[in-house]
């Protein structure tokens, strides 16, 4: 056999070869970083989150597997509030809770609601839209924040 039709052989599987250290090496790289976001996460832990939200905002809560929403409520505006209702929704079912309560500016405050909507401990809960209205001690004026939050039940 002529050795230029070795060597086209060898090249050809040297090329063959390159071509698959680079997929291996492209495949093992996005594995590597779903694997650092959390989305190969087999635990089955159902970590807590939230969306939207701002000035009045929901900076821990508890959500118990009888109904009750234990939320802590920041004030980030600046100055004093005066928080007036929470109304949480899941599921196309809204709870209301009429309040009064004042937040000054930098300052937290506990809240708990009924809902009635239960669920099992470590059950996932999303629950479609928390509205917090409240009156800023500033202009009097009435806002709303409102936003997204999820987890497991407790």
């Amino acid at each position: 056999m002529k050795s230029w039709v070795r060597n086209k052989k060898g090249q050809a599987s040297i090329e063959y070869m390159a071509i698959y250290a680079w997929a291996i090496l492209l495949i093992s790289i996005a594995l590597v970083l779903v694997w650092q976001w959390g989305l190969l996460d087999i635990s089955g832990k159902t970590e807590r989150g939230y969306s939207g939200f701002w000035g009045i905002v929901p900076v821990d809560w508890k959500f118990e597997s009888n109904g009750d929403i234990t939320l802590v409520l920041a004030n980030g505006i600046g100055a004093g509030v005066n928080v007036t209702c929470v109304d949480v929704t899941i599921l196309n079912t809204t709870s209301s809770m009429a309040l009064n309560e004042r937040i000054d500016a930098g300052n937290k405050k506990t809240i708990v609601i009924s809902t009635l909507r239960t669920g099992g401990p470590g059950d996932f809960y999303f629950i479609d839209l928390v509205e917090i209205t409240y009156i800023d001690h500033r202009t009097n004026v009435t806002h709303r924040s409102s936003g997204h939050m999820w987890g497991g039940y407790e």
